[in-house]
């Protein structure tokens, strides 16, 4: 299912655009354009029945990259979930390297997305060299038209944003 906003913010105007969604929503994404110049911050939370609440809080980033670095954590029963998106009207190939802390490159692959396309995962799901490290992964694509945000989860299952390294 996918929605569409079309408004109007005056300038040095502010508005929260906020989804409600079920327990069943696994992977999305957000495009958000604009005709001048824009600022903000996507909120991500998760308020489950039990357990504790978490937020993670990502920049709206307008830089396309030929290169995205994301940390990762593995251990002591975290998980480390990426997504990275295509906002190019071609595909994009991505070369993927995968570093353990020390610098040692673990892992490699190539990473196709479709035109305007995404996806997501959680590392160890992709790298399972990655289990039980910490390190980065480095995304690359000389078209530099990709975006990416990470999420570190805990093992209680709260969670919080990673930052992008450009």
């Amino acid at each position: 299912m996918s929605s569409f906003i079309d408004l109007t913010i005056d300038i040095n105007q502010t508005v929260v655009i906020a989804t409600a969604s079920s327990p069943s929503l696994n992977v999305g994404w957000a495009d958000v354009s604009a005709s001048g110049s824009l600022e903000g911050y996507a909120v991500f939370s998760l308020s489950p029945t039990a357990g504790p609440v978490s937020e993670g809080t990502v920049p709206l980033d307008s830089r396309l990259s030929s290169s995205l670095v994301l940390p990762y954590d593995n251990t002591n029963g975290s998980r480390t979930g990426i997504a990275i998106a295509n906002q190019s009207s071609t595909p994009a190939k991505l070369t993927t390297v995968v570093s353990d802390q020390s610098g040692t490159q673990i892992a490699t692959s190539q990473i196709v997305l479709p035109a305007l396309g995404h996806t997501s995962f959680f590392v160890t799901d992709q790298f399972s060299q990655a289990a039980n490290r910490i390190g980065v992964i480095k995304f690359q694509n000389p078209s530099g038209n990709v975006t990416g945000v990470g999420v570190l989860f805990n093992s209680t299952g709260s969670f919080t944003s990673l930052p992008i390294i450009q």
